[in-house]
C-alpha cells in the first residue's frame, strides 16, 4: 500500500465544475467504501452520508478548511492508497461533486437534489433519508454550529431529527411512500434554508 503525504494535497485546487454521471457517482461511493475506515462510527461510509456531510460543510456559518474536513470523512485516520493514480481520482471526484453542490443550492429550491438513497415500491421509489441526515449533522458536529438564529431551528431539527427516530421509537412504523416523499421535500427545503440564510 502506498501512503500519500496529505499535508501537501489538502489545498482545494480548480477542478471541473462538471457534475458527476451516475457512472462516476457510483465510483465515489464505491471508493468511501472500499478505503472507510472501519474501526470509526463516525467517519462517512455511503455517498449519500458525504453529500450530506458536504452539504453542511458548504452551509457552515463559517468556512472550513478542506484540511479539516477531507481528514473527518475517515475520522482522521487517513487511508492508504492503493497508488497515486486511485487517489487522485477519489479527488477529483470529491470536488466536482462539491463544486456541484454548491451550484445546486445557489439556484435554490428547483434545482438542488441531494443524494438521497431509493428503494423500489410497487408504486414508486422510496426516498431514504437516514444517511443523508447522518451526514449532514457530522458536518454540523465538525463546524461547531452554535447559536443559530431561531428562525433556522426547526429546519436544522427536522435534519437532525431524522438520525435517531428508528432507535428511539420502539413501535416505529415506516411513513407512506407519500409521506416520505414529503419529508424528503421538506429536507430539501431545510438544506436550501440554512444555505441561503449564511450566503
Amino acid at each position: 500500500m502506498l501512503k500519500i503525504n496529505y499535508e501537501r494535497r489538502l489545498v482545494m485546487k480548480e477542478v471541473s465544475s462538471k457534475s458527476l454521471n451516475d457512472d462516476e457517482l457510483a465510483l465515489l461511493d464505491n471508493l468511501l467504501l472500499e478505503y472507510a475506515n472501519e474501526e470509526s462510527d463516525e467517519g462517512i461510509f455511503t455517498l449519500s452520508e458525504l453529500d450530506g456531510y458536504l452539504t453542511a460543510i458548504i452551509s457552515s456559518p463559517m468556512l472550513i478548511q478542506p484540511s479539516t474536513w477531507i481528514p473527518a470523512i475517515w475520522d482522521n485516520d487517513l487511508p492508504e492508497w492503493e497508488n497515486e493514480q486511485e487517489m487522485a481520482m477519489f479527488f477529483d471526484l470529491l470536488f466536482r461533486h462539491y463544486n456541484s453542490i454548491i451550484m445546486m443550492l445557489q439556484t435554490g429550491l428547483e434545482y438542488y437534489s441531494p443524494c438521497f438513497e431509493y428503494s423500489n415500491f410497487t408504486d414508486g421509489d422510496y426516498p431514504i433519508v437516514d444517511d443523508w441526515c447522518f451526514g449532514y449533522m457530522r458536518g454540523v458536529k465538525l463546524a461547531d454550529w452554535q447559536n443559530l438564529p431561531t428562525k433556522l431551528q426547526p429546519y436544522l431539527k427536522l435534519i437532525e431529527d431524522q438520525t435517531h427516530l428508528h432507535s428511539s421509537l420502539d413501535d416505529y412504523v415506516s411513513p407512506s411512500l407519500q409521506e416520505q416523499n414529503e419529508l424528503a421535500d421538506r429536507l430539501i427545503e431545510a438544506a436550501v434554508k440554512i444555505y441561503r440564510y449564511f450566503r
